[in-house]
């Protein structure tokens, strides 16, 4: 009975302070479904991605599985509004199985977001925005300096040095704090809205023909026709509609390809005012962001031709036809627009600074969401307390933010010089893609748990859960939602390793050997706190303070 009577957690208040605004999580959630960059990959794929759907009725349908993790993701913030989000729901719902919410936090928080999908923003940030950006406008201006900026940073040394640079800035935005961190936020946010709401009109105010003189112009006469040919060549056929793929890709695949992290928020919950309201923020962010997308793709198929664009990334991904495109770098949409308007520079200026500034918002959130992740897991005990110190001025997780960045650097490392720094071994970026089917079977676990917690913990769902919240529909509406995104993260984990996985051995192998590891670890933790006289099963039966 000693071990119950020790302090459970590591102080009686987290010492976080509750700064985030609603206008603040509207923010950070459209930015990490940043539609810049989110443009940017599809246009690039979007010829063999999606073959048979409607990439529109996919922003539809998989924008409706975003409202369900939006509304299930506000409730349980509602009920326990705790830094820590979803690793705290979880291990308190399951509090006679805690393993099961250090293991989601391990699966989807410390293995795969902050080790691979981290160090891949990174990797994608520098390799696939400024580079691409800088080597883009020195080819259409003829600007040698820009264009070996542009090649210098695309790999090796060049690249590395840039991913340090974008993680420095991101750690010091970070590091000042909720109030003035966010402003910096905010104010990149809206200057890249306004650019992205200036795309859209340029897509819907140019024809087809302008664009196809405009490239013609750039590139060499008969260059628009001479890319279509080759995405022929390279096996594209124009696309087609099949509903069946529709319906599949969009509850399944789309929603991870389009919406997906968006919630990163809810691991700052205790530092979010009136988290009792979070849903307004959070499907406010769904229904914009799929607005954009579905405006700003239908303005560039208008602009450029919808076949043009899907031959454009064909050839682009295919060896025999790509060395044949009439420019040596990445089909980016920024880069046909900049094309467009070269005589403009003022406007070719906004074009490129607007995905820019909004990929830099994408990428700072997850450093403000994961630090407090950690945070979350050291206040808990689960990880040493010293990662729960916060600095005294703005109320910072500064040890685990620091933590964040050295794994990221780690992480991004083997992007850049190949897995464990050998680049004749497997390509990292081949890994990331074979591992990201952990995310969503780390969701159906948590959608399982929420669908349930009504059952597996009555008390206190009674006692944390909002009563509007409580409401039933024959059965609880957390319970519908629950189950409904179960079945579609479920679906999503089985046709990302069957589909669209690099290495489906890698996915099917990273889904059990981190999930069962991490639920193994935590009888090891558990044991090495008992030695310590700290019993962590009495930790999982308190919401943690404020």
């Amino acid at each position: 009975m000693a071990a119950s009577k020790a302090p459970l957690f590591v102080r009686d208040a987290t010492g976080l302070i509750r700064d985030f605004s609603h206008l603040d999580l509207f923010v950070q959630a459209v930015s990490i479904m940043q539609i810049g960059i989110g443009i940017v990959f599809l246009l690039e794929s979007v010829g063999v991605f999606f073959p048979g759907a409607n990439l529109f009725a996919v922003i539809l349908i998989s924008g409706i599985v975003g409202l369900a993790f939006a509304g299930l993701w506000s409730m349980m913030s509602a009920a326990m509004p705790r830094s820590g989000g979803d690793y705290v729901w979880i291990s308190r719902i399951t509090s006679k199985v805690p393993a099961l919410g250090f293991m989601y936090a391990v699966t989807y928080g410390l293995a795969f977001a902050i080790a691979f999908n981290m160090g891949f923003q990174v990797w994608l940030f520098t390799n696939g925005v400024l580079s691409p950006t800088f080597a883009g406008l020195g080819l259409i201006y003829g600007n040698s300096v820009l264009t070996n900026l542009g090649n210098w940073m695309v790999a090796g040394n060049g690249l590395f040095a840039v991913g340090l640079f974008l993680i420095a800035l991101a750690l010091g935005t970070v590091t000042l704090g909720a109030r003035t961190g966010t402003k910096v936020i905010n104010y990149l946010f809206f200057f890249s809205l306004i650019v992205t709401i200036l795309w859209i009109i340029l897509g819907f105010s140019y024809s087809q023909a302008s664009f196809q003189q405009a490239f013609d112009t750039q590139f060499g006469a008969g260059q628009y026709a001479n890319v279509l040919s080759l995405g022929k060549q390279a096996g594209f056929s124009g696309f087609s509609f099949n509903l069946f793929t529709t319906l599949q890709v969009g509850f399944s695949l789309g929603y991870f390809s389009l919406y997906s992290n968006f919630q990163y928020p809810v691991w700052a919950s205790g530092e979010i005012k009136r988290a009792d309201q979070v849903w307004k923020p959070y499907l406010i962010a769904i229904i914009v962001t799929g607005l954009l997308y579905a405006l700003l793709i239908g303005g560039l198929f208008n602009l450029m031709g919808a076949d043009w664009v899907g031959a454009v990334s064909v050839a682009a991904g295919t060896a025999s036809t790509s060395s044949s495109l009439p420019f040596s770098v990445p089909p980016t949409f920024t880069l046909f627009l900049s094309v467009m308007f070269k005589d403009n520079p003022v406007l070719v200026f906004l074009i490129n600074a607007g995905l820019i500034a909004g990929s830099f918002t994408w990428f700072v959130v997850p450093y403000i969401a994961f630090s407090r992740l950690i945070f979350s897991m050291s206040f808990d005990r689960v990880l040493p307390k010293a990662f729960a110190d916060i600095t005294e001025r703005v109320r910072v997780p500064l040890k685990a933010l620091i933590l964040t960045v050295v794994l990221v650097i780690l992480w991004f490392s083997q992007y850049v010089y190949g897995l464990l720094w050998n680049p004749t071994l497997l390509s990292f970026a081949n890994v990331f893609f074979s591992v990201a089917g952990v995310a969503p079977a780390a969701w159906t676990v948590a959608a399982i748990v929420f669908a349930f917690f009504p059952w597996l913990n009555k008390d206190l769902y009674e006692k944390a859960m909002p009563s509007a919240f409580r409401k039933t529909i024959g059965l609880p509406i957390v319970t519908w939602l629950g189950l409904f995104i179960a079945i579609t993260q479920a679906w999503a984990t089985y046709a990302y390793i069957t589909t669209a996985a690099p290495i489906p051995m890698i996915a099917e192998g990273a889904i059990v050997i981190i999930m069962v590891g991490s639920f193994i670890g935590y009888y090891i933790i558990a044991a090495i706190r008992r030695s310590q006289g700290i019993e962590l099963k009495y930790i999982f039966q308190e919401i943690p303070p404020e």
